[in-house]
């Protein structure tokens, strides 16, 4: 009980000074790092459910989950200016663009998330909401069920493609926080999430030979490595 509890606590606390410093310096770094500690509090918020009666306020859960795609979107900004420099790309309008994305969620952070951050999680930051005892064995064993649901072959459609990334993401974290790893279903995310930065890179400039081609490697290591998870 104590391991996930002071678990909780570190992750809320890191969380916390990170929106801060994102406020004041919202670097493509730092909204990085913020994207991956808020991955990490919802993965939080999904073992408490998963195995306590504790009755998490909807409203964080909420602005959790509409933070994230906040942070996404201004990450998919930082992730194309810095893919278009790599392939000698240009558009002038790309830094104004994330110059007001990044004002806006530097409001969304400082007017709505930290408010409902410190009401509604205060007392379980604090220590004095009593966190359960977690059964990490069952829940990892939960998690590897649920890959077992996946089609046997990674599907061609991108609609479907998009989904197994995402799930693979959040199951990637929640696998963490109950101290285990999977390197081939990280290999899988990161493949598939290449293939999604370099899709938005054509999709804002053109079809390019040279661009195409590293999605098609990705495209690859990505079925290579689903055939791989299937295999263990």
């Amino acid at each position: 009980m104590e391991k996930f509890a002071t678990t909780c606590r570190q992750r809320f606390k890191e969380f916390t000074q990170k929106c801060k410093e994102s406020v004041r310096h919202p670097t493509p770094q730092n909204i990085h790092q913020l994207r991956i500690l808020n991955r990490r509090i919802r993965s939080i918020f999904w073992i408490i459910k998963q195995e306590t009666n504790i009755d998490l306020p909807s409203g964080v859960q909420k602005k959790a989950a509409l933070f994230g795609k906040e942070l996404g979107a201004l990450r998919e900004i930082d992730v194309l200016i810095k893919d278009a420099a790599y392939y000698n790309l240009s558009d002038s309008k790309l830094p104004g663009k994330r110059s007001r994305k990044a004002r806006k969620l530097q409001d969304s952070i400082e007017r709505e998330f930290l408010p409902v951050l410190n009401r509604d999680l205060r007392k379980l930051i604090n220590g004095a909401e009593p966190l359960p005892s977690i059964n990490y064995k069952e829940l990892r064993s939960t998690l590897k069920k649920a890959l077992k649901k996946w089609p046997k072959r990674l599907p061609k459609k991108k609609e479907k493609q998009h989904q197994i990334r995402i799930d693979a993401k959040k199951t990637i974290y929640r696998m963490e926080l109950l101290g285990a790893k999977s390197v081939q279903l990280r290999l899988l995310q990161k493949s598939l999430g290449r293939v999604h930065d370099l899709e938005v890179l054509e999709n804002h400039f053109g079809k390019k030979k040279v661009i195409s081609k590293d999605i098609e490697a990705n495209l690859k290591t990505a079925y290579r490595t689903y055939q791989k998870i299937f295999k263990t």
